[in-house]
């Protein structure tokens, strides 16, 4: 209240609708206290121009705010304007007798002596209460309180329904990381099982070529090749029997994957859509 005491400008109404303003924030200061919630004033501070005296200038229409615990709400008080069609200034009405061209806005706005309390957050109006015959401003103190309390439970709500969302965002991330990774570990149990398909069957091929190789021997003539075919032939029968893959096969030695082919099947293509 200081604030607005302290500088009639902050007011910059007639003298009785000054004195209503100050009694209305007065009340609505003390019902905003009495619950708990917080008030802020709106500091003005001395500011110049190149072409002016330094003055005291305030950084927005707000004459305090309100915060009920989740948003601040400005509050605003002012004469309520009435929207009429523009009428000429006497210089604008001389201008145009004389064939000038005026610029001037379509509409005037002038007062009606009736005090608006507009509440606002940030820029944006929330809502707004006009004086009345029978439910003055001073009558609606009630209200505007109720109205602050609905907007800010209305910023709580949107602040869980948030919560929620980035709750259950979160428990999505963690069930395609736990299904990744059970795919994963599912991949690599079917990799092991091709791998060792791959070794057989390259053992295989080797073998059956090596059978071939050794059925060709009487044909060697020379005795020296037929020396060195013989050594080579019994160095790949040891060579194939040392790699036989069925012999040492290396199979995974953890615990089997925990899903069965269904849902790797649909894991896998739901984690590659994903991928792109």
């Amino acid at each position: 209240m200081k604030e607005l005491l302290d500088y009639p400008k902050r007011v910059d109404l007639p003298a009785e609708m000054r004195r209503r303003t100050h009694l209305i924030s007065h009340t609505l200061i003390q019902e905003a206290l009495g619950r708990g919630w917080k008030v802020s004033a709106v500091v003005g501070e001395m500011r110049a121009s190149a072409h002016s005296r330094p003055q005291r200038r305030w950084p927005s229409s707000d004459l305090f705010r309100i915060d009920a615990g989740a948003c601040e709400l400005g509050i605003q008080i002012r004469d309520k304007p009435k929207r009429i069609p523009h009428v000429d200034s006497p210089d604008e009405a001389r201008r145009r007798a004389r064939g000038e061209w005026v610029y001037a806005h379509k509409y005037d706005f002038i007062p009606t002596g009736l005090l608006q309390l507009r509440l606002y957050r940030g820029t944006s109006e929330e809502y707004s209460w006009v004086d009345n015959e029978r439910a003055p401003l001073e009558d609606r103190v009630e209200a505007i309180v109720n109205r602050i309390q609905k907007a800010t439970d209305h910023v709580l709500e949107i602040r869980a329904q948030q919560r929620l969302r980035e709750a259950e965002e979160r428990r999505r991330r963690e069930e395609v990381q736990r299904q990744r990774q059970r795919a994963v570990k599912y991949d690599s149990w079917v990799g092991a099982l091709e791998l060792m398909q791959q070794r057989h069957q390259r053992h295989a091929e080797l073998t059956e070529f090596l059978a071939a190789l050794e059925s060709r021997t009487d044909e060697v003539s020379d005795s020296d090749m037929r020396r060195h075919f013989d050594t080579f032939i019994g160095w790949a029968r040891g060579h194939l029997e040392a790699t036989d893959p069925l012999r040492n096969p290396p199979i995974p030695v953890e615990d089997p994957p925990d899903m069965d082919f269904a849902e790797w099947t649909h894991w896998k293509e739901r984690l590659e859509r994903r991928a792109w």
